[in-house]
């Protein structure tokens, strides 16, 4: 059998052995012992993701190395004899013939080079012994000290009544670590492939971001049991709970365009401004989180990826939130900022109008309807005043108001060319600042 035949076979026979969750066939049995159960699962999660068939199911080398640094936290120390055996160079010319391996002996083999990566980080600083599995990176000094007890202290050990959200892989908990000082934890449910991969983007995006409307990262704690985020605290809540709140309050023109500025202002910042450059690629109200004074700061970068030298990543798959996702990147894989661009158009539609991006009562209009359709048939009907929430028409300046709605009609418009820049976003937004009373 040819080698790329036999790796085609190999790929298949372990493919079939995930799919019927039985990974332990793959193991030598001298490795079973060496291999936490919670090891086996992230490796068969990786495995099968690297193993699609298509190359836009795989993931980048980033993500899995984001996921086996996670594992190899986990996996008992091995022998000096595997460590020897390992930092041994292999030799290569070009007259070395390919060795015939069994199936099984190659995967073995690729599962002893993961179980023997815990001798190279027993090297380094960054080995994750019994005594710092409970630390806590600190990235921000917040005066007062913070440590994993303080967490599970302050969380009442994540009970449920301290937990102030929860979207996929995560649960966002309030913690006082000391007297007056709030913190925001945000924890992962369940340690997954997806959810790993969001945790470290968090930590890899917002590690190197700092900017007054974009939240901050304090610190975060990762092990083989426990993974979680802690940021600034914001008595608010988000963006989606106060334009479902918004009837009981009366309507503040000036505190929505500071919303919708400071949030311009936040997306143009990791566009610009930050090296490398930064899309955020899930734009959305429940990722604005509010103060008590209309400050907006942008969090949720769990799907946030760094920006190439060419203004244009491809990517492995669509992410994001539907009803927020721009049509082409929908299409064909490829987002940049100009996506980012089109989200913040639907936000912007939604935080002046009574209306979601996917509103049922859209329905009657035939597919494809969403809140972009509905605003341009009422401006090209000269009835701009029906799109707005109650009570905002009288708030407002009119012309302003109806120069905002051509803002996020203009951000979501179908051709990302023709879309404006968050940059040129924010001094359009600058032109309509509300007048000081």
């Amino acid at each position: 059998m040819r080698l790329e035949e036999e790796q085609q076979s190999l790929a298949r026979w372990a493919q079939q052995c995930i799919k019927e969750e039985q990974i332990d066939q793959l193991l030598d049995q001298g490795l079973r012992a060496q291999i936490t159960p919670h090891c086996l699962q992230v490796f068969s999660e990786v495995a099968s993701k690297c193993l699609h068939s298509h190359p836009n199911g795989r993931p980048t080398m980033t993500d899995v190395v984001a996921s086996l640094e996670c594992m190899l936290a986990d996996i008992l120390p091995q022998s000096t004899t595997a460590a020897a055996s390992l930092s041994t160079p292999v030799q290569y010319n070009e007259n070395t013939q390919p060795q015939k391996r069994s199936k099984k002996n190659l995967l073995q083999r690729g599962m002893a080079f993961l179980a023997r990566g815990q001798d190279i980080w027993s090297s380094s600083e960054t080995r994750i012994s019994e005594s710092t599995r409970k630390k806590v990176i600190i990235l921000t000094d917040i005066g007062v000290p913070l440590t994993f007890e303080d967490v599970v202290r302050a969380t009442g050990s994540f009970n449920a009544s301290n937990c102030i959200g929860s979207e996929g892989f995560w649960a966002t908990y309030k913690a006082e670590i000391s007297p007056g000082v709030l913190v925001m934890i945000k924890r992962i449910l369940t340690i997954q492939f997806e959810g790993v991969q969001q945790f470290y983007a968090e930590i890899k995006t917002l590690g190197m971001v700092r900017h007054p409307d974009v939240v901050t990262l304090i610190g975060y704690h990762t092990s083989e049991t426990e993974m979680f985020l802690i940021y600034n605290y914001l008595p608010g809540g988000n963006l989606e709970k106060f334009i479902q709140e918004r009837s009981t309050r009366a309507v503040d023109w000036r505190g929505l365009h500071k919303i919708a500025l400071d949030t311009a202002r936040a997306l143009a910042y990791l566009h610009d401004q930050c090296v490398p450059h930064i899309l955020h690629r899930d734009v959305k109200p429940s990722n604005i989180l509010l103060d008590n004074y209309y400050n907006a700061y942008l969090s949720g970068f769990g799907l946030a990826r760094l920006l190439g030298p060419s203004q244009m990543h491809a990517t492995t798959e669509v992410v994001g939130t539907l009803g927020y996702i721009a049509p082409e990147y929908a299409m064909t894989c490829h987002d940049s900022e100009k996506a980012d661009v089109y989200s913040y158009g639907i936000v912007l539609l939604e935080l002046i109008s009574d209306k979601k991006a996917l509103d049922p009562s859209f329905s009657t209009f035939g597919n494809g309807y969403n809140i972009v359709s509905w605003a341009c048939m009422l401006l090209r009907e000269g009835r701009a005043k029906e799109f707005f929430t109650a009570g905002l028409w009288d708030a407002g300046p009119h012309n302003d108001l109806v120069e905002i709605l051509h803002l996020a009609v203009v951000c979501a418009l179908e051709s990302p060319s023709r879309r404006p820049t968050m940059k040129q976003v924010v001094r359009w937004l600058k032109r309509l600042q509300p007048r000081v009373r």
